[in-house]
């Protein structure tokens, strides 16, 4: 794996602490921090003068490949015979199908609730009274415009009966005052549509935020329901995990009776480390030539 090129600032954590076990490893006795400071800098740099490389304290290429070659693992098939496979321990393979299963079933449901949360949010929108597009106001146009005109041709024509049947501009100004006042009596009923509109539209949006609340209260729960079941996903590999480190034990009882093959050894430690996090007594990690600083690396590489 590329590690990140490291100086003075730098802010990877993970490849400046396995840095500085390396160089510990080479007696600088830094403090594993993960802050590429001063220390470190000047440790590098020492490392640098004594192996033949470019002196200026930064922890690239060429450099990360002399100070991971001191402290590289050994390469070599190991025996298979006396090396622990976590693929015949019967046990752990058949915990770790479980939670492989559980884990499938596993769906987060907010991805279905944010389609629905959206589609009800665009439903809510200001207040705008448009009074040509109000059905309400037609209706009220209509019936008063209709009134109006019966009424002028009423007033015209009682005004004509007054002059022996014969039009008159007294007659017509008599129809035009009677429309007019149907008309005047269309205007007055405008507030009251205004405010009919807006009761409306305010019932309207209290419905929208009554359901946008339900759906969301919904998704919570169900929310919920998913992080416990990632909780019971994450206690059935737990006991996976368990079940291949009890299984690794009793393979190291068996394999300090059979052999002593540093190798074998190594490369199951190692298989443990990156499959549980695990790390085994210093005992068992002098006894494959692993060093705590290696098991560290190990063991950061299965938290990322």
């Amino acid at each position: 794996m590329a590690r990140a090129q490291l100086s003075t600032g730098s802010y990877n954590k993970t490849d400046t602490r396995y840095a500085q076990q390396l160089l510990n490893e080479q007696g600088y006795k830094l403090e594993v921090d993960g802050h590429y400071g001063p220390k470190t800098q000047a440790a590098v740099r020492k490392f640098q003068k004594a192996n033949g490389l470019t002196v200026d304290g930064i922890l690239g290429k060429n450099t990360w490949a002399a100070l991971t070659t001191k402290a590289e693992p050994y390469k070599e098939t190991p025996i298979q015979d006396y090396q622990y496979d976590g693929s015949k321990d019967k046990n752990y393979q058949a915990l770790l199908e479980i939670a492989q299963n559980a884990e499938k079933d596993l769906t987060n449901p907010l991805d279905a609730y944010k389609q629905r949360l959206e589609a009800i949010a665009a439903e809510s929108k200001d207040f705008s009274y448009d009074l040509a597009n109000d059905p309400l106001y037609r209706q009220y146009r209509e019936s008063y415009t209709r009134q109006g005109n019966l009424a002028m041709l009423d007033a015209m024509g009682q005004a004509a009966s007054l002059t022996g049947g014969y039009g008159s501009s007294y007659g017509q100004m008599l129809g035009q005052q009677s429309y007019q006042s149907y008309l005047q009596k269309l205007g007055d009923a405008m507030p009251q549509l205004y405010s009919a509109a807006l009761k409306r539209h305010d019932a309207q949006q209290e419905d929208v935020a009554q359901r946008y609340d339900w759906v969301l209260k919904q998704a919570q729960l169900d929310y919920d329901d998913y992080e416990n079941q990632q909780k019971q996903v994450k206690a059935l590999y737990d006991r996976a995990a368990d079940a291949y480190k009890q299984g690794y034990d009793n393979w190291y009882d068996s394999y300090k009776n059979k052999a002593s093959d540093k190798k074998a050894l190594y490369s199951s430690i190692v298989s443990l480390i990156t499959k549980t996090g695990y790390i085994p007594p210093t005992d068992q990690l002098k006894a494959a030539g692993m060093t705590l600083a290696e098991a560290s690396a190990y063991a950061d590489a299965y938290r990322r």
